[in-house]
């Protein structure tokens, strides 16, 4: 068993941490980095906080290590996802509120918990948007997380963050899963139907095509501590 340090210097860098989840997690110890970002976007979020997720299932220790004099770090800080970590992850109600950004907290989200998710972003981001129609984003929340539940098999469920950018003035909705992926979905069906697999890119064409469907019944203890300069986060399972 081996200790890694990963420096995260750009969203492509990310890629890492996907090598390692769907590798046989054979690390004792894992440090990210992430003073070297100097944006961190909703996608990176979500994907940070999965990470994490996934390696505390899989019983190894990790860190993040950040340094809070850099904007883009304290911006972690700030949308409490070392709080999100060192609660219960598995409860889809861990953080309140966030106050100094202007986005949603980290949620773990299931069906069950999914309109109430929904009307709590309606009545939040309808402070930013006044006199808007906001139901394409409550369409837009909906498909996303029934997908996760009804197709993707993902062993950690969903989780979801949203960001209003109010000099773009743009809402970024973002859900994460470690579902099986839509290249296999649809070659897994496929195959049980007696047809030839298809290339990935085929396969995501296949699965954007009207009507074509491969379910039958959609419903549309570690420590984490967290670096920073001289202090210490200890998050816990």
């Amino acid at each position: 068993m081996e200790s890694i340090n990963i420096i995260l210097k750009s969203e492509s860098d990310f890629n890492q941490l996907y090598k390692i989840i769907s590798s046989n997690m054979k690390y004792e110890y894992i440090d990210v980095n992430v003073t070297k970002l100097d944006f961190i976007s909703t996608s990176m979020v979500i994907m940070l906080t999965q990470f994490f997720v996934s390696i505390i299932k899989n019983g190894v220790n990790g860190s993040i290590t950040i340094d809070e004099r850099k904007k883009s770090n304290k911006y972690l800080r700030d949308i409490k996802i070392i709080e999100f970590c060192n609660s219960n992850y598995v409860q889809p109600h861990t953080i309140s509120e966030i106050s100094s950004q202007t986005a949603m907290p980290i949620k773990w989200i299931t069906t069950e918990t999914l309109n109430s998710y929904i009307t709590m972003s309606e009545s939040y981001f309808g402070t930013f948007c006044r006199d808007k129609d906001l139901t394409i984003l409550n369409i837009c929340i909906s498909e996303l997380i029934n997908n996760v539940y009804d197709h993707s098999g993902s062993e950690i469920g969903a989780y979801i963050f949203c960001q209003y950018y109010p000099t773009l003035n743009r809402i970024s909705v973002v859900t994460a899963d470690l579902g099986i992926g839509i290249p296999t979905k649809v070659n897994q069906y496929l195959c049980s139907i007696g047809k030839e697999k298809m290339s990935s890119k085929d396969c995501i064409e296949w699965a954007l095509t009207e009507n074509n469907t491969s379910i039958s019944t959609p419903r549309n203890k570690c420590k984490l501590p967290v670096k920073s300069g001289r202090s210490k986060v200890e998050i816990f399972n």
